[in-house]
């Protein structure tokens, strides 16, 4: 389960990634008109791009020893997954983001904390294998 939940979170980070590294084909699909041609944006764009690539990285290292690294579950649950909803919210209130995208993100979100939740909570350790 703990596996299931770094991979699962892995794809979700690449795709996010990629879709920030290339806002072009990314914004029309969340129905943003915000120009990706802005030099500003194409900074923090490309930034969170490669912050989503190295917690792809940071969630495929932690599946190498998954009961060991298992924190890094709540990690990504508190404050990264919170934070992103947040921000999320945050967008919907300045009608910024569709109704629509906004329940959509939401909820794939809400879902993928409750899957790292509840691998983090109900993974049996393997107690032999603990620093």
């Amino acid at each position: 389960m703990l596996r299931i939940s770094y991979y699962t979170g892995a794809l979700a980070d690449t795709i996010l990634g990629i879709g920030l590294l290339f806002p072009q084909v990314s914004l029309p699909l969340l129905g943003l008109s915000i120009s990706s041609g802005d030099p500003v944006f194409r900074f923090i764009s490309m930034t969170g791009g490669v912050m989503m690539l190295g917690w792809t990285a940071v969630l495929l290292w932690a599946s190498l020893k998954p009961e060991e690294r298992s924190m890094i579950l709540l990690i990504t649950v508190f404050p990264v997954i919170a934070g992103l909803m947040t921000a999320g919210v945050i967008a919907f209130l300045f009608n910024a983001l569709p109704l629509e995208k906004f329940v959509m993100i939401w909820i794939f979100q809400l879902l993928l904390a409750f899957l790292f939740l509840f691998s983090f909570f109900y993974a049996k350790p393997n107690k032999t294998n603990r620093v």
